[in-house]
């Protein structure tokens, strides 16, 4: 049996996941449950990422999200993490 997570709990666990995990968790909803979460698929990761933003160091604001892939995979990764409202930056 699940454990109930309270939104306010469930808020607080999202502020540490990345925006990939949010695009995961979005497709798992509307695949399982049927729930299209359009709207929320943009202004999750932005909430999330504005409250650990404001809580983060300076230097730690910005981490890379994937290291040592293909210029494909790179780009691939870098369309999702765009269309989910991220700032993306390929070096």
């Amino acid at each position: 049996m699940a454990t109930k997570v309270t939104p306010k709990a469930f808020v607080e666990a999202l502020k540490e996941w990345s925006v990939l995990d949010v695009k995961e968790a979005l497709d798992i909803l509307e695949s399982e449950l049927g729930i299209k979460p359009a709207a929320a698929m943009a202004a999750a990761p932005a909430a999330a990422a504005t409250a650990a933003a404001e809580e983060a160091p300076a230097e730690e604001k910005t981490k890379p999200v994937l290291e040592n892939v293909s210029k494909e995979d790179a780009d691939k990764a870098a369309a999702k993490l765009k269309e989910a409202g991220a700032t993306v930056e390929i070096k």
